[in-house]
C-alpha cells in the first residue's frame, strides 16, 4: 500500500496481497468526496473519517435481448428493442470513477445519496407505492431498429416496449434505470 494516493485512487492487489486477503478482491477504489479530484491524500496523516465501504460481487451475465414483435407470434417482425444489464456489472467496471463532476454539484453523490436513501426505505418496509427496489437493471432503448423498418408501425412496438417497461416496474424488488439515447 503506499504512503499517499492522489484522489480518487484504485488499487489492484499484488501478489502479495493476495496471499494474505484471498483471491476474491479484484481491485479496491478510494475516492474521498469532500476532497477534490487530484488532491494528494496522505494515508499515514490523514484518516478517512467519513468512510464508505462497499463490497460487492459484478454479475458476468452480459447484456439480455428483448425482443419486440410487431404482431403477436410473428417472428419475423420481431426486432431486438431493449438490452438489460443486471448492476453491478463486469462490463461497466470502472464507468462510473472515470465520471468527472465538478465537487460543488457533483451528481454522483447525489445520486448516490438517492439510492442508498432509497435502499434504507425499502429495508425498513415503506409503502411500495412510494418506494420500495433493492435491484438494479439498466435498460436501454434500441430506437434504430424501432423507427428504422416499420416507421408507420413504431408507435406500437414503442407501447409493447414502455408497457415492457412499466411490466418491470411493476417488481418490487427492482431500482430500474431507463436511458433513452436519442
Amino acid at each position: 500500500m503506499p504512503q499517499y494516493i492522489f484522489n480518487p485512487h484504485t488499487f489492484l492487489p499484488s501478489d502479495e496481497q493476495n496471499n494474505k486477503i484471498g483471491r476474491n478482491i479484484l481491485r479496491i477504489f478510494i475516492e474521498c468526496l469532500d476532497k477534490s479530484r487530484g488532491t494528494r491524500i496522505d494515508l499515514t496523516t490523514e484518516r478517512l473519517e467519513a468512510a464508505n465501504y462497499y463490497f460487492y460481487t459484478a454479475n458476468n451475465y452480459g447484456e439480455m435481448a428483448e425482443e419486440v414483435a410487431e404482431k403477436e407470434n410473428n417472428e419475423e417482425g420481431s426486432q431486438v428493442g431493449t438490452f438489460q444489464w443486471e448492476l453491478p456489472s463486469i462490463e461497466f467496471e470502472g464507468f462510473w470513477e472515470n465520471l468527472i463532476y465538478e465537487i460543488d454539484d457533483c451528481p454522483k453523490s447525489r445520486l448516490t445519496n438517492f439510492i442508498s436513501t432509497s435502499l434504507k426505505f425499502a429495508r425498513f418496509g415503506i409503502d411500495p407505492k412510494i418506494l420500495s427496489r433493492n435491484h438494479l437493471i439498466l435498460l436501454n432503448v434500441n430506437s434504430h431498429s424501432l423507427f428504422s423498418k416499420w416507421f408507420s408501425e413504431s408507435g406500437k412496438l414503442i407501447q409493447k416496449l414502455f408497457s415492457k417497461i412499466e411490466e418491470l416496474a411493476e417488481r418490487t424488488d427492482r431500482l430500474i434505470f431507463v436511458l433513452i439515447d436519442e
